[in-house]
């Protein structure tokens, strides 16, 4: 797959680009089922940690800070009672897996090695690729959470460079089950603020700027099955709770810059080197 002129010109002034039909039904499916399974297998050895971008307190958890390069599981607040008990299904309480399974599992792997993705990251200026961060996101029905206005390099950076998002959706993303939006922003906007992780394994903040985003300008993306959206790692995006009866799967990979050493300061760290495209 090759991106137009007006594709890319279109990316960069705005931080995303919807391309349709980009997986089949059939690779869709693959996925969803295979992440069901892996479910089944590690039932018994997943601890219950949840993951909220309004509380942010997995990011204290060395469950959450070594899962870079493993195959970690998180669950949604609303799945369990004031007690701690899960008071649903199990596989239907989950909120993402992360952060390996473009590397560890091989339907992930596979699928996340296409030859369309590395050409796409060429041509949007990464020069050598680092497949840093795979994460399979659930959007429960009834209890999938908010996720609020942020930019992936908050989180996710080259040294020098961002982060560059793929999101694929494994499942039609509607508004009413909390499809991505995001306020159309060019790849120069500036950062709000930056995750750090110290040498004590210490989660930090720096905040550059503490004016709220204009969520006023922002435009929901509903799509089909099959779809990738891109996002640049400055683009503001965000996603409303999943109240409706569906759920929203999809798979996200983030592709980093290697051509420069990966900092050493970034949350995310692998054991061995970072695999590349």
């Amino acid at each position: 797959m090759q991106l137009s002129t007006q594709q890319c010109d279109f990316f960069f002034n705005n931080g995303y680009l919807v391309l349709q039909d980009f997986y089949t039904s059939e690779v869709c499916d693959q996925m969803r089922e295979r992440i069901q399974l892996l479910i089944q297998e590690q039932h018994e050895h997943i601890p219950k940690t949840i993951f909220s971008t309004h509380t942010n307190e997995h990011s204290k958890k060395k469950y959450f800070l070594d899962s870079g390069d493993k195959i970690h599981y998180f669950f949604e607040a609303g799945a369990f009672d004031e007690q701690g008990a899960c008071i649903r299904p199990f596989a239907d309480s989950m909120n993402k897996i992360g952060h390996a399974l473009h590397e560890l599992d091989p339907v992930f792997k596979h699928h996340s090695r296409d030859h369309r993705i590395k050409g796409i990251g060429h041509q949007l200026g990464l020069s050598s690729i680092g497949l840093v961060q795979s994460m399979y996101i659930f959007k429960q029905p009834g209890i999938g959470a908010e996720v609020l206005c942020h930019q992936d390099s908050t989180y996710i950076f080259g040294q020098d460079s961002d982060a560059l998002g793929f999101w694929f959706a494994l499942e039609d993303a509607t508004i009413e089950n909390g499809c991505l939006e995001v306020i159309p922003s060019p790849h120069t906007t500036p950062l709000k603020q930056r995750m750090f992780r110290n040498e004590q394994d210490e989660i930090y903040f720096e905040d550059y700027d503490k004016a709220p985003w204009p969520e006023e300008l922002s435009i929901p993306l509903p799509v089909k099955k099959g779809t990738l959206i891109l996002l640049h790692g400055r683009v503001p995006h965000k996603s409303k709770a999943n109240t409706s009866t569906k759920s929203r799967h999809a798979y996200t990979l983030h592709l980093v810059d290697l051509s420069t050493p990966y900092p050493k300061n970034n949350w995310l760290q692998w054991s061995n080197s970072i695999p590349q495209l």
